[in-house]
């Protein structure tokens, strides 16, 4: 199941809004410190939760008004109704000023002054004590100074790894909310059973969960870093010279990610020099996201729909272990920006994709 859609309760799942195109003007010239200081001053008005998804390339914030305060009717509709504001940032034009500044420009241009009762952040990157540092990301936010920030309640603040969030996410998607992708057609869960998640974008991410008295709780996972196992020749060549790129040890991540695919095409452009397009791999290489360069020459130029089916290959892949390691007969979702993007790359039974997918299923019916 293909989770691209939002996800319904943002305090528990922070919305999984991957495939939508917001679009925000990136930020002429940030103001200096004290401009925005004065921002949190102005917070006073609407009562609101603040949820976000940060990844490792894009922030996206949005503010839903609680006017009567935390009540469980009032949560029960965050996600569920229109946000009072929501933008979309890119995480590099907040790279030196870092999170608190972000979220200063955001709430100064809301256009309505709020009270933040709370908030829920999800994050790319390992969460403990309410205090991350990104995984991808030059960043490091700690939910109790974003209290004393924001004039917040102690602990109204929560931060979660966003994989954490996509599991507590997708267990409450409804039809409608994703897209069946499996050869075989829609395929009934077994209620109570684990359900896991597989998403890659910036990084590579992971999650299951599991249910105690039909109630599901999410859990963290490094998966994408376990180590990456080549499935033919081409691939163990890849293997070594990422690990000669790399000096060491190879993760999942370093294949299935928007960084592999970038990683993947460098590979296939010094394995074969003569099947360059000079103009196509000037542009990659120039470009802040390469992936993206890569994704849309895939259909015309040979050498990137080679890197591309690579990576999609070794995704597949990583969809079969996640199917052997957490028997998810509750559901396998997959999320993130790279299969949004390769729907159709995904979907036909004899794709790379779903060959390699199937490669993982030695207990049958698990990868189905």
């Amino acid at each position: 199941r293909l989770a691209g859609r939002a996800s319904r309760s943002c305090l528990h799942a922070p919305p999984l809004q991957h495939s939508i195109a917001y679009r925000s003007a990136h930020p002429k010239k940030m103001p200096d410190k004290p401009a925005l200081k004065r921002s949190a001053s102005f917070i006073a008005r609407a009562r609101c939760v603040l949820a976000g998804d940060l990844g490792g390339t894009n922030s996206r914030l949005e503010l839903f008004r609680v006017a009567d305060g935390l009540t469980s009717d009032a949560l029960s509709d965050v996600g569920r109704v229109r946000p009072l504001y929501r933008q979309t940032y890119k995480n590099a034009d907040f790279a030196q000023a870092g999170f608190t500044d972000l979220l200063h420009r955001f709430l100064s241009e809301a256009g309505t002054p709020v009270t933040l009762e709370a908030g829920c952040l999800a994050v790319a990157g390992p969460v403990e004590g309410d205090r991350v540092a990104f995984t991808n990301l030059s960043w490091t936010i700690d939910a109790r100074s974003l209290e004393d920030e924001f004039g917040m309640a102690r602990h109204s603040m929560r931060l979660v790894n966003d994989f954490v969030a996509n599991g507590y996410g997708v267990v409450t998607l409804e039809p409608g909310d994703y897209d069946d992708i499996s050869p075989h057609g829609p395929i009934e869960a077994t209620p109570g059973a684990p359900v896991a998640c597989v998403g890659a974008g910036t990084g590579l991410g992971e999650t299951f969960a599991t249910s105690q008295h039909g109630l599901y709780d999410a859990w963290p996972s490094e998966g994408g870093h376990g180590a990456f196992a080549p499935r033919d020749d081409v691939q163990t060549e890849l293997l070594a010279y990422l690990r000669k790129k790399f000096r060491g040890r190879v993760s999942t991540e370093r294949v299935v990610s928007g960084k592999g695919i970038v990683n993947v095409y460098e590979f296939l452009a010094e394995r074969s020099p003569d099947a360059v397009n000079a103009h196509v791999d000037r542009e990659i290489r120039d470009a802040d996201e390469g992936a993206a360069v890569v994704s849309r020459a895939a259909y015309d130029d040979a050498l990137c729909g080679r890197a591309l089916d690579i990576v999609l290959d070794a995704y597949g892949s990583e969809l079969g272990n996640a199917a052997v390691k957490w028997l998810p007969f509750g559901g396998l979702y997959i999320a993130g920006g790279i299969a949004l993007k390769n729907v159709d790359r995904l979907r036909a039974p004899e794709t790379s994709f779903m060959r390699a997918r199937r490669g993982g299923a030695v207990f049958g019916g698990a990868a189905a």
